[in-house]
């Protein structure tokens, strides 16, 4: 089962999240196949591509280096060239690796983006770093002074740009939030949820929209 959105529930104010940003790498092949690309090359172009998706998800970064480079097909060689790379630009303290995902060295904390432009197979949710989910769920729970756990996952998901929220989205977001309430981060009360501001992590990069009714 899926939940849509209520237009009726847009209304008022609400969160709103920068457009999630994609990388397009500076990738010459220089006449070779993308497999053939020394590992340092490679490596660069993956620093490029995390410097701007930073966290981003493993699987995603192949899409982004085959379609930069024009390649339709990603086989086994290029995925075996790809992951070398990964681990050698970690191994060198070029990019960081935490779990599944990819930061840049300069990124403390993750900053939550709407990814609603993005293509249906990056629409997943996933492929959003646990940071940034925890993020967008502080986020949530801080800009409605507490609310019912229930609530909670439609509300992140509509902020991180999914229109429809599963019930393995839910899942996965209420989990998320235990978590947070574990961590001491959030308390849940009664199926209620609201903030702990003492202990709270860095505020995302994160914006409130008026709407129209509200001018």
């Amino acid at each position: 089962l899926e939940r849509e959105e209520d237009p009726e529930e847009r209304k008022g104010d609400t969160l709103s999240a920068p457009k999630y940003q994609t990388s397009t790498p500076s990738v010459s092949l220089r006449g070779l196949e993308l497999h053939q690309v020394p590992v340092r090359t490679m490596g660069a172009w993956i620093e490029e591509v995390v410097r701007i998706e930073s966290p981003i998800h493993k699987s995603e970064i192949p899409h982004r280096i085959a379609e930069a480079a024009g390649v339709q097909r990603i086989g086994n060689r290029i995925e075996s060239a790809i992951k070398s790379a990964l681990s050698e630009a970690v191994r060198t303290k070029r990019i960081k690796q935490r779990g599944n995902f990819y930061w840049s060295l300069d990124m403390a904390s993750a900053v939550v983006r709407d990814r609603s432009e993005l293509p249906y197979a990056s629409r997943k949710l996933e492929l959003v770093a646990p940071e940034e989910l925890s993020e967008a769920i502080v986020a949530v729970v801080k800009r409605s002074f507490g609310i019912s756990l229930a609530d909670i996952p439609q509300a992140v998901c509509r902020l991180l740009g999914f229109g429809r929220t599963s019930e393995d989205m839910a899942a996965l977001v209420d989990s998320m939030v235990r978590k947070l309430s574990t961590a001491g981060t959030l308390l849940i009360a009664d199926g209620h949820v609201t903030p702990i501001e003492s202990t709270a992590g860095a505020k995302p990069v994160l914006k409130i929209v008026k709407s129209a009714d509200d001018h």
